[in-house]
């Protein structure tokens, strides 16, 4: 009775799946590691600050950095519609129109404006801005002056109160006279991007933008700090006045303690202010340190214990079946399979994956062979006949060369080539010539076949037939029934002395006098061949010289074969 007591208990305290057994494993280490936990080491806090500090620091001059290159892409940008003929001398319609698209295109612009020399707006992306004279703004007086391009300081935008910066690139005559400005203003949505970044990156910090007295220009997230306000943090403006070029401490306009970080604007008295939670940055700290000296090696060693004694017989030895059924699928035996029905649910369901991925193997096997030899029947195989291409001619005529030098047999072999093929096609068109050439091939086909021979194409209207245990002569008469078979067909070819088409053809044969390969023979057949053109065409020719041969024939009339 109390034997079955205790496996009911078991049963309902130790439930079945491995993933609650691991995660009370894990329970139970955690509360051995509670009750052997030793004292923390003492933190050094100066250098975890010090670290903050560094990446505060940081963290500011990339957010300058952003900065700077929206202020990059606004000269790129004036730079480019300086060129443009519709900006230098296009209607005011027109130019306000390019400058509205443009506006559109570039998230940093807030608007664009062209003015005159004076200082006034002739088109602008913003129709109303027409007419407003701005030579007093102080960038756009510098880049008059200076023939320079020139940014401005922050200033708060009067729609939306956010801050904007403006830039001015001067068109200059070659005389030296600045004949328009062009000016750019740049908005915040780089500040925004980048404080999104930052509290992605770093949760509870915050970005400020100030100008040289304190102003708050932008704030994110929004707080106490509103734009047009000034820094109320005592410790804050301290930090500023004192520690520009370094990170320091200072409770943030939230009230909480915050580690900040200074990056000046290049381009002005303004500045930018990265603030991390201090409480953060001592917790990540203090949390990876404790884990990795203390919980993490007490952990593995109990969960090595506790896994050992407790998981060998549900996780081991399936594990290992199913480790020897994975060697048996990398080894080809696809035909396994694992047997789990006594297995827990989550190996059970792991081996019938793998089970079912064995599967999809095998068929994929089954397919991968299928398209090999697919692939394989192409590489050797013409698309417009189905005869077989010239890489399966090189391969057939290496084979039955030694077939036919073991047996000491005749080899012969035969150049087809249609008469006056191109004429055909200038003729008639190329798709009726693919299909004279498809019947060539066919005929070829049929009559090589009656011979146990091999036929292929070699190109353009080129045909090569191998025909072992012919001679000469029993080939020259198969070459005869095929220029008779084609004639008799009556294709129609204007272009031909006949009025139809016909081919010539060119016959060599020998006994292969040694294993080594030689291709003389493809050479006398082609002379051959030369020699059926030269006397006529539609007709077939031997060479019985082959010894004799020596180089191509004459290049000039090589060329007149076709």
């Amino acid at each position: 009775m109390a034997f079955r007591y205790l496996t009911r208990l078991q049963r309902r305290l130790w439930p079945g799946t491995i993933r609650t057994r691991l995660f009370l494993m894990v329970q139970i280490a955690a509360l051995m590691l509670v009750g052997v936990r030793m004292v923390h080491l003492n933190l050094d806090g100066e250098v975890m600050l010090a670290k903050a500090r560094v990446q505060a620091v940081e963290l500011a001059r990339k957010a300058v950095r952003s900065g700077v290159d929206v202020v990059d892409q606004s000269r790129l940008s004036l730079d480019i519609l300086s060129r443009v003929p519709v900006i230098q001398a296009g209607t005011m319609a027109e130019c306000s129109t390019l400058l509205a698209t443009v506006v559109r295109t570039r998230d940093w612009a807030a608007g664009l404006h062209v003015l005159d020399s004076t200082g006034t707006v002739i088109c602008s992306s913003h129709a109303e801005n027409i007419g407003l004279n701005i030579a007093d703004r102080p960038y756009v007086r510098a880049a008059k002056t200076n023939q320079v391009f020139a940014v401005g300081d922050f200033m708060q935008g009067r729609v939306n109160g956010l801050p904007l910066i403006g830039s001015a690139l001067p068109v200059v005559s070659p005389e030296g006279r600045v004949e328009r400005i062009l000016v750019a203003t740049i908005a915040s949505h780089w500040f925004n991007r980048f404080a999104t970044e930052l509290k992605s990156a770093h949760p509870g910090s915050t970005l400020t933008l100030i100008d040289g007295a304190g102003a708050v220009l932008a704030n994110h997230p929004d707080a106490a700090e509103k734009p047009g306000s000034v820094l109320s943090s005592d410790s804050m403006l301290a930090g500023l006045r004192t520690l520009q070029s370094s990170g320091f401490e200072a409770v943030g306009s939230d009230g909480r303690d915050r580690i900040f970080g200074v990056g000046g604007m290049p381009n002005g008295n303004a500045a930018l202010l990265v603030g991390l939670s201090r409480d953060n940055a001592l917790a990540d700290l203090v949390r990876s340190r404790n884990q990795a000296i203390a919980e993490l090696a007490i952990l593995c060693w109990v969960m090595a214990t506790v896994m050992w004694s407790f998981g060998r017989l549900t996780v081991d030895k399936p594990l290992r079946a199913m480790l020897a059924h994975a060697r048996q699928i990398g080894n080809g035996r696809l035909e396994m399979r694992l047997e789990s029905r006594r297995w827990p649910r989550e190996l059970a369901l792991l081996a019938r994956t793998m089970n079912r991925m064995a599967d999809r193997i095998e068929r994929r096997n089954q397919q991968l062979i299928t398209a090999q030899t697919r692939l394989r029947h192409q590489a050797r195989t013409d698309p417009l006949t189905g005869l077989g291409n010239r890489r399966a001619f090189d391969k057939a005529f290496n084979r039955i060369w030694l077939e036919t030098y073991v047996e000491q047999q005749p080899l012969s072999v035969a150049m087809v080539d249609a008469d006056f093929f191109k004429r055909y096609n200038d003729t008639y068109g190329h798709s009726a010539g693919d299909a004279v050439l498809v019947r060539i091939g066919a005929l070829l086909r049929d009559e090589t076949a009656r011979a146990k021979g091999f036929v292929a194409r070699l190109g353009g209207e080129e045909f090569a037939i191998l025909l072992p245990g012919h001679d000469e002569t029993s080939s020259l008469r198969i070459a005869d029934r095929i220029c008779r078979a084609l004639h008799d067909k009556n294709i129609v070819h204007g272009g031909s002395m006949t009025g139809r088409v016909t081919v010539s053809i060119g016959v060599a044969g020998l006994v292969p006098p040694s294993e080594h390969v030689d291709r003389l023979v493809l050479r006398s057949a082609d002379a051959a061949l030369y020699g059926a053109k030269a006397a006529g065409r539609n007709r077939a020719m031997g060479n019985s010289r082959i010894s004799d041969l020596s180089g191509p024939p004459n290049s000039e009339k090589w060329l007149d074969r076709a």
